[in-house]
């Protein structure tokens, strides 16, 4: 291979039942393409779940993706959903691409292991139009599933590594057959958000890899160290984000944002809500009630927070401790009131609730829906995927072995269906419980930040 000036990062399209654009970044690619910067590594982004894919504009930078209905895979032929290829155009894409002129290599970053197809079509899509040009599959499928990407895709490279670590950077050398130096070790977004024409929310990292070990979570075998990156990095993608990419919406992609919170989140709150008093902050990862206080709850609302979700997972002792036993029920209600007494609105406030935990039932399931209720916020259902290299996984591959050899069969609008005494219409009876409840809450956006 030819010394490398240039490269081609790509993010692909998604397959799946389902895909809405909530504060949707991926952060490992952002990190890649700083680091092949600092290298001298030209860079071209192609994102095909960008902001030319949104079809539908939602509130606070949300959107809908755009979509192409396919044939669904053979194991989903009896789910009543239809199947879809989300992100932009394919003569879109084939445009931007006839454009460009042969990069030395290109990039490909991956998601969820269901998400495979999408993956398939973006490799024969550069393919076609490069083939002589060597491709390599990094992301979170190639963490989890390197054996089946790599059959799957016998002409890439794969990369199943982490830019956490040297002895990642140095398989990413390997691949460009020349030395990559590690010492860039606060990696800004701000170099993926200057190769962005324009952007609909921003995402703000402030630590990697998580202090916790929740069963069904794999963020240990993604990024097995917990650490914060400097305060003063992010700050500086916010105010780039700000005021050259016009954003207000941004989304924190921490596994443990609380965590540490003296140290950590405090006086990072403290600085953005003198700095940048407009602009508005989500939390889509689950937050973990138990370290919520009066004093975080008052800081995050000054902050600008106008969207909280919190990992409740199940009332039920048993699933508790399979799901990390993060708070016990009967200490939820003080942790809300702590929130609504410093100004959040309960609407603003949901609930993550866990739906196929093994001997789980639905009836379970709803009664967990109506305690959060109950107490006057959003109950947020989550079925659940089993992801391979957690307990959880392990657990789900004695009883169906076939997840180990299709990636397909983890869906999470499939999966569910396998699952003793779950079916899709049970299912669907518990989204429904759960949308009737919200809509009985009151709106929050008469109380927006003007």
């Amino acid at each position: 291979m030819k010394h490398i000036t240039n490269a081609l990062v790509v993010n692909p399209w998604v397959a799946d039942f389902k895909l809405y654009d909530e504060w949707m970044h991926p952060v490992g690619l952002y990190a890649l393409i700083a680091l092949l910067r600092h290298n001298q590594i030209a860079v071209t982004y192609v994102n095909i779940l960008g902001p030319d894919a949104i079809l539908k504009p939602r509130r606070h930078g949300t959107g809908s993706f755009r979509y192409r209905v396919v044939k669904k895979p053979s194991p989903y032929a009896s789910l009543p959903r239809k199947y879809k290829y989300y992100g932009m155009h394919d003569t879109h894409v084939d445009e931007i691409m006839q454009s460009l002129d042969p990069p030395d290599v290109i990039l490909v970053g991956s998601g969820m292991t269901y998400w495979l197809p999408g993956l398939s079509k973006t490799i024969d899509m550069l393919r076609a139009h490069f083939p002589q040009v060597p491709i390599a599959v990094g992301g979170i499928s190639a963490r989890l599933i390197p054996d089946i990407l790599a059959a799957h895709f016998p002409s890439c490279t794969l990369l199943p590594v982490s830019l956490q670590h040297e002895d990642g950077i140095n398989r990413l050398g390997r691949f460009l057959q020349q030395p990559i130096n590690f010492g860039l070790q606060e990696r800004s977004f701000t170099d993926a958000f200057s190769l962005q024409r324009t952007m609909n929310h921003a995402p703000v990292l402030l630590s990697t890899g998580c202090p916790l070990n929740c069963t069904y979570c794999a963020s240990h075998a993604l990024q097995p160290s917990f650490c914060h990156r400097d305060r003063e990095t992010v700050l500086r993608e916010i105010d780039y984000a700000r005021h050259i990419k016009g954003v207000r919406d941004f989304a924190f992609y921490d596994d443990a944002l609380l965590f540490k919170w003296d140290t950590h989140l405090r006086p990072f709150l403290q600085q953005v809500r003198k700095d940048y008093p407009q602009i508005r902050l989500h939390t889509p990862n689950g937050l973990h009630l138990q370290w919520i206080t009066r004093e975080n709850a008052g800081l995050m609302h000054d902050a600008g927070f106008q969207t909280l979700r919190f990992g409740y997972e199940s009332g039920n002792e048993l699933f508790r401790k399979h799901t990390g036993d993060k708070l016990q029920p009967d200490r939820i209600p003080d942790k809300i009131n702590m929130l609504t007494d410093a100004g959040f609105h309960p609407s603003a406030i949901g609930i993550y609730v866990m739906a196929g935990l093994p001997g789980q039932t639905p009836g379970m399931v709803a009664a967990d829906i109506k305690f959060v209720a109950s107490l006057g916020v959003k109950a947020k259902p989550v079925f659940l995927s089993p992801v391979p290299a957690t307990p959880l996984y392990d657990s789900y591959v004695r009883q169906f072995p076939m997840i180990a050899r299709n990636p397909l069969l983890h869906n999470d609008s499939y999966f569910i269906t396998m699952l003793p005494g779950w079916n899709f219409q049970s299912v669907e009876e518990l989204r429904t419980l759960a949308r009737n409840y919200n809509r009985a809450l009151p709106d929050t956006q008469s109380l927006e930040l003007p």
